[in-house]
């Protein structure tokens, strides 16, 4: 018999209206209003659930699992929203725009 690592990730989601000058500054007002725990996220919430099985898989020993895997997500990459490639290289919109605005505003 063997021994399997499972995780659970579940995704809560809730949008509130936000009036502000800007996006930059709404992201500004939604996070600290989540940190003030003004905003809290609950069961009522809830979105999905993924279960997955983790495994160490040494990509760098199969090219071929590699390939499948970078081209699977080359497909997904050319059907996501701005937003959305936003919080995959940066983690969340708000940061993405911060890491903009220094790079080409100074800010």
């Amino acid at each position: 018999m063997k021994t399997y690592s499972i995780e659970f990730s579940e995704t809560l989601k809730r949008v509130i209206k936000i009036n502000s000058d800007s996006i930059k500054n709404a992201l500004i007002i939604a996070s600290e209003m989540y940190k003030s725990e003004e905003v809290v996220l609950d069961e009522n919430d809830f979105e999905t659930i993924s279960i997955d099985v983790i495994e160490e898989y040494s990509i760098e020993k199969n090219i071929d699992f590699a390939n499948f895997i970078l081209k699977n997500a080359e497909d997904m990459i050319a059907n996501l929203s701005i937003e959305e490639l936003a919080k995959i290289g940066f983690g969340d919109y708000s940061e993405a725009i911060k890491q903009f605005d220094a790079k080409y505003y100074g800010d």
